[in-house]
């Protein structure tokens, strides 16, 4: 059960720090990065997803 909370709160951490990371950035930087902000809901889906593979 602690490992189940643990790999949660790695999720949740990774997924925070994406969206903190990104939201940061101007629309220069992330034209720079080849995004826009209407892609960022995808991209921050996908690191939640991510780190749920890897803490499984």
């Amino acid at each position: 059960m602690l490992e189940h909370l643990r790999n949660r709160f790695v999720s949740w951490r990774t997924y925070r720090r994406t969206v903190y990371e990104l939201s940061r950035l101007d629309q220069r930087a992330l034209a720079d990065l080849g995004l826009d902000r209407p892609t960022l809901p995808a991209i921050r889906a996908r690191a939640r997803a991510a780190a749920r593979e890897v803490c499984s």
